[in-house]
């Protein structure tokens, strides 16, 4: 096995260019060359980033390099400028950015004010010719060419003016003479200029072309004064300019006074001075603010920075203040309100947000009133409601009675009472209704309470009853509405079948007499009275019949023996009867009078049979019914 050794990649070129110039790199160490951007060995680039590069050789084995490329910025050195005379002109260069100036090649030597402005001032000029100026900031550069010229004809002139006594005034400059020397060289022109408020300079007004100037009255405003020279020398026209003369004309200042104009009797105000620096008031204060108290006039001097002044005056008006009165009710009962009513004003606060002239109040806590007029004054009243408990009514009687009953209410817990039905301390009623009355104590305060009568129906038990036999017999009641039956004084005990069954029957009596029975709706009651007699002649007997051995048949029924047993007790007769289709019971036809029976032959129907035996004069029924069904059919050949 070979191992083969890898390659060692490299990238040669520059790494760092100025703005808007590209550098090749170059990779080196195999014959295959994979760059994130091309598959060249070499790559022009000019933008900032890290390029890398992937070396293979010809054992197909391989090796990675980066290479980062820093652009620095291109410094701007400004465009080409001209100097018309080598001997006294400068130039001011007018490069961006920060860097360094440097001379490149030049005519003569000159000087660089700072060699870090951008905009240095190139001075000094040895000779005429080309000097060229390099801007750099420590990694690019960029040239501008200076053109110095000759042009150097002019000589050195004297032109001066004389400042006034008088530079500075208040409110108008008067007409003054302005003087100045003979100027130099000799036999040129003079013109007078002036700048006023910075407007730039302009021909003077007036006389303006000889060597002295008269000023017009001048307003407020900051002027300039220059005078012109010129005079042709050398051919060409040398123009000098003097010295310049300022003159200010401040304005006065304007005086004012601020502060109320208006106060309340017994308030004072607090008088301002504007428009200056210094005050002289009329009563000798020389502060800014005075505080006053009356109507007598004030007045105030101001003086500005400048000195200038003006005066101004103001007299305070004192009005009288208003007076505050409440009215309403002094005292209350509890529970009711009251209303406060401010007057002697055109506006109120009780306080808070509470603006009005009338307050609704139901508690004794003070409320206070400020009432102010239409001058603004104020004063303030106080009121306290009193508030008297009311009294406490109460009812006494019962609420709750039968139908056909009456109950008494009765009223406590003041001196006057006055019902809903009448003014007596107590009434009589027998309506279900409720009875409201309003107690009076002797504040005239008051207090209601409500009763409300239930009337609970009278519930109806029904007749008296009567039972034959006490031993056998049962009574169905016969009460209405809804209730629960029980027992009152009772000859012996009975059961009841359902006690809350206004039909409810009752058995199992244990002895003959009186059963009183009571049927309540659990708020009123009835009494009814059974009467249970011992009136019990016969005894319990057996009489039984069989079902034949066929009950069901289809089409018709045959002729068929129904037997049964001997009935008890002995010595009474039979009789057998039949329902047919539900038609009713009715004697069977046929023999019917003996212990067994034959039945006819029956069609299609549903037939009951039974058999009663009668003892005596009392009809006792103990029966077996038999059931027979026929049923139709249809016979297909």
């Amino acid at each position: 096995m070979t191992i083969n050794t890898n390659p060692v990649a490299s990238i040669t070129g520059d790494d760092e260019i100025c703005e808007g110039e590209s550098t090749t790199f170059t990779a080196n160490g195999g014959i295959t060359y994979n760059w994130t951007s091309g598959n060249n060995q070499s790559i022009t680039v000019s933008t900032a980033n890290t390029y890398t590069v992937t070396v293979t050789d010809s054992n197909n084995c391989s090796d990675t390099e980066s290479i980062t490329l820093i652009v620095n910025p291109q410094p701007d050195a400004g465009p080409d400028m001209t100097a018309n005379c080598y001997v006294s002109d400068n130039v001011a260069m007018n490069a961006s950015g920060t860097g360094t100036w440097s001379f490149g090649t030049t005519a003569g030597t000159a000087s660089i004010s700072n060699v870090n402005n951008a905009n240095a001032v190139i001075s000094g000029f040895t000779a005429p010719g080309q000097y060229e100026m390099i801007w750099t900031n420590g990694n690019c550069e960029d040239r501008v060419m200076i053109t110095v010229n000759n042009n150097c004809d002019c000589p050195t002139g004297d032109n001066q003016i004389f400042a006034p006594a008088l530079a500075e005034i208040c409110n108008e400059y008067p007409s003054t003479l302005i003087g100045g020397n003979d100027a130099t060289p000799v036999g040129g022109t003079y013109g007078w200029q002036m700048n006023a408020n910075s407007g730039g300079f302009m021909s003077a007004g007036g006389v303006n072309n000889t060597k002295d100037y008269t000023t017009a009255v001048l307003p407020v405003g900051q002027y300039i004064i220059r005078r012109v020279y010129t005079v042709q020398v050398n051919g060409q026209d040398c123009v000098y300019e003097s010295n310049p003369v300022s003159i200010t004309v401040h304005a006065n200042p304007v005086a004012s006074i601020s502060g109320d104009d208006e106060v309340c009797e017994g308030e004072n105000a607090t008088f301002t001075a504007n428009g200056g620096v210094s005050y002289l008031w009329s009563n000798g204060q020389t502060t800014e603010s005075i505080i006053v108290s009356n109507n007598t006039p004030v007045d105030v001097i101001v003086t500005d920075a400048n000195g200038c002044t003006d005066s101004a005056s103001k007299t305070l008006v004192v009005n009288a203040n208003p007076t505050a009165v409440i009215s309403g009710d002094d005292e209350i009962c509890e529970g009711e309100n009251a209303i406060f009513t401010a007057s002697g004003g055109t506006s109120y606060n009780w306080g808070g947000s509470i603006i009005t002239d009338n307050i609704t109040v139901s508690d004794n806590t003070e409320r206070t009133v400020i009432v102010t007029d239409a001058n603004g004054c104020t004063d303030s009243a106080s009121k306290t409601l009193t508030i008297n408990t009311n009294p406490v009514a109460s009812i006494t009687g019962d609420d709750e009675i039968c139908d056909g009953e009456s109950t008494t209410f009765t009223a406590n817990g003041g001196i006057t009472y006055n019902w809903t039905s009448g003014n007596n301390q107590s009434i009589t009623v027998s309506t279900a209704n409720t009875y409201t009355v309003t107690v009076t104590d002797s504040n005239n305060c008051s207090d209601t309470e409500s009763i409300t009568l239930i009337v609970n129906p009278q519930p109806d038990a029904g007749p008296d009853m009567t039972a034959n036999c006490y031993v056998s017999d049962n009574v169905a009641m016969n009460a209405s509405g809804t209730g629960t039956w029980s027992f009152g004084t009772t000859a012996g005990t009975a059961s009841i079948s359902n006690v809350n069954n206004a039909n409810a029957v009752l058995s199992g009596f244990t002895a003959p007499g009186q059963y009183e029975m009571i049927w309540t709706n659990g708020n009123c009651e009835d009494r009814v009275m059974i009467t249970v007699n011992n009136n019990c002649d016969c005894p319990t007997g057996d009489n039984q019949i069989f079902a034949p051995a066929l009950a069901e048949i289809c089409n018709e029924y045959p002729s068929t023996l129904i037997g049964g047993n001997d009935a008890t007790p002995a010595g009474g007769t039979y009789g057998w009867q039949m329902n047919a289709n539900s038609g009713g019971f009715m004697s069977a036809g046929g023999v019917n009078n003996t212990k067994d029976y034959t039945t006819a032959v029956l069609p299609v129907g549903q037939y009951i049979i039974e058999e009663c035996i009668q003892y005596r004069s009392t009809v006792r029924i103990v029966y077996m019914k038999a059931i027979l069904s026929v049923s139709q059919f249809t016979l297909i050949l």
